[in-house]
């Protein structure tokens, strides 16, 4: 072989891992991406969920303003 050919095999080889590089490290980015989003929806869901919005006062208040409402309809 001529030494302009090794160079040349040199340099193919290069590019091809240099490519598999690449595509490797955007499936790891868009992967972690995804992570992070998930984490973060999920916390969000969690403070919905562990909010202390009083849901029992609320629904007396609601029962007791139907009931209200009812009554005066019926007068």
């Amino acid at each position: 072989m001529k030494k302009s050919e090794k160079g040349s095999i040199t340099i193919y080889v290069l590019c091809t891992c240099l490519l598999i590089s690449v595509v490797l490290i955007g499936i790891f980015m868009r992967n972690q991406a995804k992570l992070i989003s998930q984490k973060r929806q999920q916390q969000i869901i969690e403070e919905q969920y562990n909010k202390d919005d009083k849901i029992d006062e609320i629904y007396e208040e609601t029962i007791n303003n139907l009931q209200i409402m009812e009554e005066e309809d019926e007068n």
